[in-house]
């Protein structure tokens, strides 16, 4: 771009023009996608990379023993399940708790059984495996 001695664009020079490298940009973008749903698909992303960040670096090690009851993790201690950090639990998505190690899962994630003291009972799919 041509510019004067003080680092302005001279006259005439559209192209160095803010309102032109604003449309030249937007050029470049998708435009078919809303911003808000440019948006939405990012913010998706992002929570899938960190919930597969989370699962990989926080590698689950199964109990020795089964908790008992009264030590499972509190259904108010989380929002989400405790083996895929995806699934929001609601009225609509319940809770589980696996008794082989007491955290609070998803349906989804707690399709087996196992013998736990000498009783078949839901266990989540790290556990099982």
């Amino acid at each position: 771009p041509n510019t004067s001695s003080y680092g302005h664009p001279e006259d005439g020079d559209l192209t160095s023009s803010p309102s032109r490298k604003f449309s030249i940009d937007r050029r470049r973008n998708d435009l078919s996608a809303s911003p808000s749903s440019s948006l939405t698909l990012r913010q998706e992303m992002t929570s899938k990379s960190l919930a597969r960040f989370r699962r990989e670096s926080s590698k689950f090690v199964t109990p020795v023993q089964p908790p008992s009851q009264d030590r499972w993790v509190p259904d108010s201690a989380t929002s989400v399940c405790m083996v895929c950090m995806l699934e929001r639990f609601s009225m609509f998505n319940r809770r589980h708790h696996c008794r082989r190690c007491g955290r609070v899962v998803c349906a989804a994630c707690s399709t087996k059984q196992t013998m736990i003291l000498g009783v078949l009972a839901r266990t989540c799919d790290e556990c099982y495996e």
